[in-house]
């Protein structure tokens, strides 16, 4: 296993705490942005360091990436959960359901605008295309990056309607 962490430009401690944790560990990597460019930025940042590992040969198109978006959404346990369900049905991506609960309405209504117009989009059901939780095969990740083509926030939302425009099965049950 290779981890790779982005800060995208954090102004806290977490630079420094990421550089801490990371020294002695040959196998993960970090990448840091000076200023902040926004999530579709890091992502990008970090698959194209996935993309560099596949040339390299250190992985294989069927092995398995995730995303998780580190604002504390996500429960960590349920990375097992969904690279099991990748593996047994065989999709190309698993995206995370989020529990909206804490949000607010705002937040509830753009994330059900935004699942909606992906729905449209990929021609696929979505129930939360924003999560920032998801699992996928390299190979198909890195196909779909191809096409990819969004500003800030958008990386979450484009890369499952490419997945799902390029005839991949994208789960977001």
């Amino acid at each position: 296993d290779h981890l790779v962490v982005v800060d995208d430009g954090s102004a806290d401690e977490t630079p420094s705490i990421v550089d801490r944790w990371a020294a002695g560990r040959p196998n993960v990597s970090v990448i840091h942005f000076p200023e902040n460019r926004g999530l579709s930025a890091a992502l990008r940042a970090g698959w194209e360091a996935v993309r560099g590992m596949l040339a390299q040969g250190e992985i294989a198109d069927d092995d398995v990436a995730f995303s998780i978006d580190a604002d504390g959404q996500h429960e960590p346990a349920a990375l097992d959960g969904m690279i099991d369900h990748l593996v047994a049905t065989g999709a190309a991506c698993v995206i995370g359901r989020r529990d909206l609960g804490y949000h607010t309405s705002y937040k509830k209504l753009g994330n059900a605008a935004m699942t909606w117009i992906g729905r449209l989009s990929g021609g696929q059901h979505f129930e939360d295309i924003e999560s920032g939780y998801r699992v996928f095969r390299i190979g198909p990740l890195l196909e779909a990056q191809e096409f990819y083509r969004g500003y800030k926030y958008s990386e979450t939302v484009e890369v499952a309607v490419i997945l799902s425009r390029l005839g991949y099965r994208v789960e977001n049950s």
